[in-house]
């Protein structure tokens, strides 16, 4: 029996003992019960790689930024667009003698001059995982010198002696994209329409032959825009009233039929088109040999490629549901 009692006691001051030991090393380390963190970025439209002109700075003592593990959760492939909003992950570590605090939550994390909403933290007593959304991406441009007006000013002007109605001309370095119209010499002139590119084909827009100009200016937001510019005249051969001429064509005259193959459109003399577009109620759609819409899917026509939506209308100025950007045209922009 006292051997048992020897065997009890010694376990519980070994016990005691550990009590007094992990006690003593809890006193000892400090802990993080809060963090401020600074984050200046460069990330600017068609940005790719954003971490690298990432610079974060942690004003909090005891802890550090995990460099290798700092990354974004949905930069795009392709750059960033206007209005994306970064997300960006990452990890804080405790130094030697630190901890951080179990009551640490994301309203603990303090981000200087308003640079992003922390929108969740996970903490374990030695990291913190921090995700953070940052600002819109806008129209900053860091390479900037000064902080006046952008020169959005376009120069050069002119037809493509080797493409008949192919407009092109000099941009301006601060453009993201471009306006321009047609103008016959009547004074018919297209809807505004859209490029990314120095160039526009307006072939498919030659409704009737004559003396044809364009105008164009450069874009940078919204309310951020050049004056427009207009060409020389050139003598333009119709080639074919496959797009509208502003003014130059009605909508058509039928109705929406539906049978077992698909919808087709019967125009009023009861027609109907097959290997062509027809514009239909303000919008333009291709339909096949056998006369049925098509939707959901590409299109090549003369060579250029145009996407229908579900509904069978062309896209215009958007991003197709498999990530290509068409133009104002409808024209895939490589």
């Amino acid at each position: 029996m006292r051997d048992k009692k020897r065997i009890c006691a010694l376990f519980l001051g070994a016990v005691l003992a550990a009590v007094l030991a992990f006690s003593a090393i809890a006193a000892e380390t400090e802990e993080i019960s809060e963090l401020t963190l600074s984050i200046t970025s460069d990330i600017t439209i068609g940005s790719t790689d954003s971490v690298s002109g990432l610079e974060i700075i942690v004003d909090t003592e005891g802890c550090y930024l995990d460099e290798e593990e700092l990354r974004f959760t949905n930069e795009p492939s392709d750059g960033w667009d206007e209005g994306d909003k970064p997300r960006l992950r990452l990890v804080i570590r405790a130094d030697e003698g630190y901890r951080f605090a179990k009551e640490l939550v994301k309203s603990d994390v303090y981000l200087q001059e308003d640079e992003g909403t922390v929108t969740a933290v996970s903490r374990q007593a030695s990291q913190v995982t921090v995700n953070i959304t940052l600002p819109e991406v806008d129209d900053y441009d860091y390479d900037r010198e000064d902080n006046g007006d952008y020169d959005l000013e376009v120069h050069d002007l002119a037809w493509d002696e080797a493409e008949a109605g192919t407009a092109f001309w000099s941009g301006s370095d601060y453009a993201r994209s471009y306006e321009v119209k047609l103008v016959l010499e009547s004074g018919e002139v297209t809807e505004i329409l859209t490029t990314e590119q120095n160039r526009f084909d307006f072939s498919g827009y030659l409704a009737e032959s004559g003396n044809y100009s364009f105008q164009v200016r450069a874009v940078r937001t919204d309310s951020n825009k050049g004056y427009w510019k207009e060409s020389d005249e050139r003598y333009l051969e119709k080639s074919g009233d496959r797009k509208l001429l502003g003014g130059a064509r009605k909508p058509a005259d039928g109705a929406w039929l539906h049978n077992g193959s698909g919808w087709w459109w019967c125009r009023s003399d009861r027609t109907w088109p097959a290997s062509q577009w027809e514009y239909i109620n303000g919008e333009w759609y291709y339909f096949d040999e056998a006369g049925y819409c098509l939707t959901g899917q590409w299109v090549k026509d003369e060579g250029r490629w145009y996407y229908c939506n579900e509904s069978g209308a062309m896209l215009k100025n958007a991003r197709t549901p498999d990530g290509f950007y068409v133009g104002g045209d409808g024209v895939w922009i490589p």
